[in-house]
């Protein structure tokens, strides 16, 4: 119980007296409405204009050890691996990721549980005073994604964490999670073709710009199956003189499957027990739960890290909108690009073996969905293809999907006005034992979690 003071803007300041959570829904809600507002007004900054706020914050980054994570499609579950790994050898750890389903919070995770409204609230006061404090010295004000990174570093030393797992936002070189200077180990997931306007058009460019994450001397691992950015990698470390550890599917192997789970084995003697078991279905899991197992090998060469916490950690790892099944025969994956579709057919080809399928898509404007829908209708064999457009100004038309639907396939393409109408109107349509794959966007993703709690499947 305390006063909480927040600033709105430069012309009034309003006192919360002896706040607690059954008083705190408004000013939470005033809190959001104004990071909501962030980019009507402000454009992406510096590093260093990053690096100025980090100091009138007191560099909070400094009171814990980083591992920092970049790469096109896998980052938040290498993420979400590691910290459960870390959480399970009895480190206090904070997980940063995005973007968030249904709510702003689960951006900001403290071992594996979303933070409260409070600790919300305390975080965005201080950002915001140290904002302010900054603009009247010349800063630019951050971005959204700046706004919640700064955020999270508060959280995180506010709570005391000894390991903070952060997640790049776009890229790496310039992204504002690069301002960490000295990350424990870096990580670098699979690369793939996404933000190209600003990223680059070949994998190579964009392999350079997630390379940015390197730092001199720190240790990277990274996702070495595609040749062509192979040697980006490699020589982006050899030039900091950092330990370059490259993970291939070889490295790998997998010993059983069922439409829940999926057992691993990893091809060398580091672990005395060689299995692990994913409560996923999801093929492309396994490289990533591998990135985590082999970046907690590099973590454990100065901490703790016991070899029985390593396989629980991963056993009990879930994260949200991957290949997730959200209610009985209906799942959603957050894959956004082609490759990440590509990665969402294989595992949804062997879910489905044998039973009917139904699609639901929709997109944003800015990734190719045209290729995503053309990958879509070659790779996945559904009996109906239903479009919804989802909520918010970067949403596809419904006349646009529609259209590159009906040139790629003579199946029945069903239109839906929101994810609602659309979840309602195929599960009636499918039999008991065929399956719903919704896929496309995160954003789709979180529209029909928050549905699922309040209609009747």
């Amino acid at each position: 119980m305390r006063n909480l003071i927040l600033a709105y803007n430069h012309r009034y300041i309003i006192i919360i007296r002896d706040y607690d959570k059954s008083g705190g829904f408004l000013f939470f809600t005033e809190a959001l409405a104004y990071i909501l507002n962030i980019p009507k007004f402000t454009s992406k900054n510096t590093p260093d204009n990053t690096e100025r706020l980090l100091k009138k914050l007191q560099n909070p980054e400094k009171t814990m050890k980083i591992i920092h994570v970049a790469g096109t499609n896998g980052k938040g579950s290498v993420c979400a691996f590691i910290s459960s790994v870390l959480k399970e050898n009895g480190y206090k750890v904070g997980l940063f990721t995005s973007p968030h389903l249904t709510d702003i919070k689960e951006r900001f995770r403290i071992n594996g549980q979303v933070i409260e409204n409070t600790d919300f609230l305390e975080a965005f006061h201080k950002v915001k005073e140290a904002v302010d404090s900054g603009v009247r010295e010349g800063c630019a004000h951050p971005t959204f994604f700046e706004f919640l990174f700064l955020m999270s570093l508060v959280i995180f030393k506010r709570k005391d964490v000894r390991f903070a797992v952060l997640e790049t936002g776009l890229g790496g070189r310039l992204d504002a999670t690069n301002v960490i200077k000295k990350p424990i180990v870096t990580v670098i997931t699979s690369i793939g073709y996404d933000h190209t306007e600003y990223l680059g058009n070949t994998l190579c460019e964009i392999a350079n710009e997630k390379a940015g994450i390197i730092k001199k001397g720190v240790p990277v691992i990274f996702d070495a199956s595609k040749e062509e950015v192979n040697q980006v990698i490699i020589s982006a470390a050899k030039l900091k003189n950092s330990k370059c550890i490259p993970v291939t599917p070889k490295d790998y192997q997998i010993l059983e499957m069922d439409d829940k789970s999926i057992d691993f084995s990893i091809n060398y003697s580091y672990y005395e027990s060689n299995s692990f078991h994913l409560k996923s279905p999801a093929v492309y899991q396994v490289m990533n739960a591998v990135l985590a197992i082999k970046t907690l090998e590099e973590v454990s060469e100065k901490y703790i890290i016991q070899e029985r916490s390593v396989s629980e950690g991963i056993k009990n790892t879930v994260w949200p909108g991957r290949m997730e099944e959200i209610a009985p025969n209906i799942f959603v994956d957050g894959a956004h690009n082609v490759e990440g579709i590509r990665a969402f057919i294989e595992s949804a080809d062997r879910i489905s073996k044998g039973k009917g399928k139904y699609l639901l898509f929709s997109a944003v404007s800015d990734k190719n969905y045209k290729a995503m829908i053309k990958c879509l209708v070659e790779g996945l064999d559904c009996e109906k293809y239903g479009i919804t457009k989802l909520q918010g100004s970067r949403a596809i038309s419904l006349e646009d999907m529609y259209g590159c639907f009906q040139e790629l396939t003579d199946k029945s393409i069903f239109v839906y006005e929101n994810c609602e109408a659309a979840l309602e109107n195929i599960r009636k349509g499918m039999d008991k034992d065929s399956l719903l794959f919704c896929v496309g966007s995160l954003y789709l993703v979180g529209e029909l979690k928050k549905l699922i709690g309040r209609i009747k499947i």
